[in-house]
């Protein structure tokens, strides 16, 4: 009696430790749902509690919390991996598309453009290191030859997008290979958000997270654009942002719920005007008119350096949805898509990278399906959006809508307006609709980047 008391203790530990994991790795998926509708989530956990409370007094057997975790797990499995699978697989030919790809020589970058020379693309690989980009093409080649009889053409390019100078250089040197890009994929990020030590600025002197991930994106796209054969005409931008972008909008929230009125935190007029030169850290909680409402010991934890987040990379993504959403206004015929790939394990940071370490005889964490993978559902929204204009016959049969120029694609592979998820938070919490605001801001980022592209390289581009 006493082994199966331990067998079962030690059944029950693997069982609620694996499904907290679960859950936790999937929170970027269902956290979508709760937010896009949350009085149904709200009635369907209703009914959970209730039917638990009531099944034994209908002399009904209630299942164990164990049986009703494996079932939420199970079910949430299915809903997003097994019947959303074939999103995940665009069928379509991309011989004569250019790609290009930044950050390609890993995680969604490197699976992203996998997936597109096995369609026949022919791939742009931009990273900062020359040596990872070439090891990385080579071992792109090998893995296509393998899946498909025949593949694209792949080509290594070096590109620093923390140097404008590079990417000058990156966009010239594209334009003699390729006079046309078809699609550009603006993917390269990293995460040190958090990390005790500061981060050095951008070689221009900006804020590392914002003047890699936004700023070398923007002037690498506009630069594409002015070299480009046609110019913006049927050009495919892509944005990898992220689901974090959100809490951007959480915090402005809070701060018109405290009184500091609807000025977005993260990008305050201050950081624009300062030609993102801002470094250092901010809790995107450290606001002052919520501190004030606070108690002084709360308000303190608040006010500090990396206890609830740092918006560094909050505010990067962020400025990658704008940005997509303000394209097609500034380059008539282009289409522009920013994307949430929810919680998928890559190694744009440092806990990511050990779960993917074997364990000796055992296989490392990633293989357990607690978290996303990169491929195949982590890049379904990427491959999607660049192959939305070469494959809307693939969409209609399968069932996918248009996607809306400008809008955002969720790791479901659905499009919708960048702050849908926002408006419905705003109406839930009664706190107004920023929408407008937000195109305002979109338009005032825009023009500040043009100012800083202007100021710190030799392109004096026309106003549009």
């Amino acid at each position: 009696m006493k082994k199966l008391q331990i067998l079962d203790a030690v059944i029950s530990i693997i069982i609620f430790t694996y499904s907290a994991a679960f859950l936790f790795g999937r929170a970027g998926e269902w956290s979508l749902v709760v937010c896009r509708q949350p009085l149904t989530s709200a009635a369907v956990f209703l009914v959970v509690v209730l039917c638990n409370v009531a099944l034994p007094y209908l002399q009904l057997s209630r299942p164990s919390i164990r049986i009703q975790l494996l079932a939420i797990v199970g079910i949430i499995f299915y809903f997003w991996d097994i019947a959303t699978a074939v999103r995940s697989a665009p069928e379509v030919d991309l011989s004569g598309i250019v790609v290009v790809v930044t950050g390609a020589n890993s995680g969604i970058g490197f699976y992203s453009a996998l997936a597109l020379i096995s369609r026949n693309a022919t791939l742009v690989l931009a990273c900062r290191s020359e040596q990872k980009c070439s090891d990385a093409a080579e071992n792109m080649k090998r893995m296509a030859s393998a899946r498909s009889s025949t593949i694209g053409h792949v080509l290594p390019m070096q590109l620093d997008l923390g140097d404008l100078e590079s990417v000058d250089r990156f966009s010239q040197r594209l334009a003699l290979k390729f006079p046309r890009v078809d699609v550009l994929i603006n993917n390269a990020g990293f995460n040190n958000a958090g990390s005790m030590q500061p981060d050095p600025p951008t070689v221009q002197g900006l804020e590392n997270h914002f003047g890699s991930m936004h700023v070398g994106h923007f002037v690498l796209t506009e630069l594409v654009l002015l070299r480009n054969a046609r110019g913006a005409e049927g050009v495919t931008v892509v944005n990898v942002a992220s689901g974090m972008h959100h809490f951007c909008s959480v915090t402005l929230i809070l701060q018109v719920w405290s009184g500091g009125g609807n000025i977005d935190a993260c990008l305050p007029k201050t950081f624009l005007q300062s030609s993102f030169a801002e470094t250092g850290s901010q809790d995107f909680f450290g606001l002052p008119h919520l501190q004030a409402k606070l108690s002084p010991s709360v308000a303190h934890i608040f006010n500090m350096q990396q206890v609830v987040g740092d918006m560094r990379y909050n505010r990067a993504k962020l400025a990658n949805v704008l940005h997509a959403n303000e394209l097609p206004r500034r380059h008539p015929g282009l289409l522009a898509y920013s994307v949430d790939l929810g919680f998928v394990l890559t190694n744009v940071t440092s806990w990511m990278r050990w779960m993917q370490v074997p364990l000796g005889v055992l296989p490392p964490l990633d293989s357990l399906g607690a978290v996303r993978l990169a491929e195949p559902h982590g890049i379904r929204p990427v491959l999607l959006a660049a192959c939305w204009p070469y494959a809307k016959t693939w969409f209609q049969t399968n069932g996918l809508a248009p996607f809306p120029n400008g809008g955002l694609i969720d790791p479901l592979g659905r499009a919708s307006k960048p702050f849908e998820i926002e408006e419905r938070l705003e109406d839930f919490f009664l706190v107004g609709n920023f929408t407008q605001n937000r195109s305002a801001l979109a338009a005032e980022l825009f023009e500040a980047s043009l100012s800083v592209m202007r100021s710190l390289t030799a392109h004096e581009l026309p106003r549009p």
